[in-house]
């Protein structure tokens, strides 16, 4: 994907200057060559157009208090499309991210703070979300699937988006899923369709899902419940129907269609039940509109002359600011998740092997219970340096391997009466400042010494980079102890394990830090 980011452009969304606090719907229109940004009100009338350029616009999304507008261009120079952020009005343009792959269909969260993004990697799409301005960067998706169109719930927990070529998506089509917005958990399959499902987003209340799909012959436009149950088609008509979006209300829902009594795409609107379709734009090629609501009272947008692009490192842009701005970033005294992920840097410059430095933190749970006969512990302020990696390559994909470093012993102590059978299970955080998945960390446990108890080593996890689900990133078993201990009674284990860290060599110089919880259960 990395050679053609064309096709993560997607939709555009802009308003019209004196919609104030009306309901606008932006979409991208083909009237003069290419694709650039359009305003229309729902009704039809109203038409404007906002952008005028040779690139190609497309990607809609307006913000939650109106004030703004993301969208993906694509910029024929660089020959990969780049999100971009304008004023409400079409002025004030700012570029935010420049990615060799492409960077397509932003999405704001609820809050404004933040965009969630599909970017084009080597190994498939993936989902990103970084602050409003283009800062810290976190990926929620890392794997060989096509994940594209993502969408935050109104709450902001979990976002919404198309996957291709998972191995639960039915027929490789395409299939609807749900995950966590802070860091791409609990990843769901909604829809399992073999007809191939696209466009997903949810209603203002959180309880419907739309999207496009396939099974019914043509592409329709369906409506579900938020777990995924009772897909009802609403747009059964002849040609296809795309890019369905729900209005400010969710009374109604605004989409693209082809083929019904005229050539090209072009836009509809219909209630929520599929009643009352009525055309709003003429063509001859709109598509992928976003329905919206006018600046709302609030700080007032940043405004022209626009920022300096300062070029980042990790394949992002930073800007200087000209003009206070509090529509941008995170609100003052909110943290930002403690989840972080790699957000694909710039290839070049490599860093040279060693100047990314990689610290582990342990921390143990559950280190008294009961009468105190039974805890977990480490050295106090227990930390491992990673040291120095080395090069390696799996799959034509290289890496820097950190492979040298151990964890101090830890100790289990269990006094209490009846020999009972315990677990010790470690979880990895992602590493701050958030470019390396906790997953690409493996381990080999063992047991260090004969008197301990009975304790078994837990299994050697790999590393899960590239490409694979491995790694620490979940719950894994450092040890285990049956009851009556096996054939050692005594009342001390000690545990250790070797750690194994594989990042991309094209991880920025710098230091990161991960904690590693302990958890010892009976």
């Amino acid at each position: 994907m990395a050679a053609t980011g064309a096709v993560l452009l997607g939709p555009v969304g802009a308003f019209a200057a004196d919609a104030a606090a009306g309901e606008t719907v932006v979409f991208a229109g083909d009237r003069d060559g290419d694709y650039e940004i359009f305003s229309i009100n729902p009704d039809g009338s109203g038409l404007q157009q906002l952008t005028r350029n040779a690139d190609l616009d497309k990607a809609p999304v307006i913000s939650p208090d109106g004030h703004r507008i993301a969208f993906a261009r694509y910029v024929e120079s660089a020959g990969a499309s780049a999100i971009f952020v304008m004023n409400a009005d079409g002025t004030g343009e700012r570029r935010l991210t420049d990615y060799p792959g492409g960077d397509g269909f932003p999405a704001f969260s609820p809050d404004g703070t933040k965009i969630a993004f599909a970017r084009g990697r080597p190994l498939g799409d993936d989902i990103l979300v970084m602050d409003a301005n283009g800062d810290n960067l976190v990926a929620l998706t890392d794997d060989d699937a096509s994940d594209r169109e993502p969408s935050f719930s109104p709450d902001g927990t979990r976002i919404v988006f198309s996957s291709a070529s998972r191995a639960d998506d039915v027929g490789g089509n395409g299939d609807v899923y749900v995950m966590d917005a802070i860091d791409g958990g609990h990843l769901t399959n909604l829809s399992s369709s073999a007809g191939g499902d696209r466009n997903p987003s949810f209603s203002p209340d959180g309880a419907k899902i739309v999207f496009s799909s396939g099974r019914s012959g043509d592409d329709d436009v369906f409506t579900m419940n938020a777990d995924g149950s009772n897909p009802v088609a609403v747009s059964p008509r002849p040609g296809t129907d795309h890019s369905p979006r729900f209005s400010p209300d969710g009374s109604r829902i605004v989409f693209e269609g082809w083929g019904q009594t005229n050539t090209g795409n072009r836009l509809y609107t219909m209630a929520a039940d599929g009643s009352g379709q009525a055309l709003v734009t003429s063509g001859p090629s709109d598509v992928t509109p976003f329905w919206g609501v006018g600046p709302q009272p609030g700080p007032a947008p940043l405004r022209s002359p626009a920022p300096t692009p300062i070029p980042r490192p990790n394949g992002g842009i930073a800007f200087e600011a000209v003009a206070p701005d509090s529509t941008l970033g995170p609100p003052a005294g909110v943290d930002q998740p403690a989840w972080g992920a790699y957000a694909a840097p710039v290839p070049t410059p490599t860093p040279a092997p060693g100047d990314a430095a990689a610290t582990v933190t342990l921390t143990v749970l559950d280190q008294g219970q009961g009468d105190g006969g039974f805890a977990i512990s480490t050295p106090a302020g227990a930390t491992v340096d990673m040291g120095t990696p080395i090069t390696g390559s799996s799959g034509g994909v290289n890496f820097l391997d950190y492979n040298v470093a151990t964890i101090p012993n830890v100790t289990v102590t269990d006094t209490r009466p009846g020999l009972l059978a315990w677990s010790v299970v470690a979880q990895l955080s992602n590493f701050d400042p958030g470019l390396i998945f906790a997953r690409w960390m493996g381990w080999t446990p063992a047991v260090v010494g004969t008197a301990n108890m009975g304790a078994v080593a837990g299994p050697l996890v790999p590393s899960g980079y590239p490409g694979t689900d491995s790694g620490l990133h979940s719950g894994r078993v450092m040890a285990t102890v049956p009851d009556g201990h096996g054939d050692d009674p005594g009342t001390t284990a000690t545990l250790t394990a070797a750690l194994n860290l594989r990042v991309p060599t094209s991880v920025p110089a710098g230091d990161y830090t991960a904690v590693m919880t302990l958890t010892v259960l009976s």
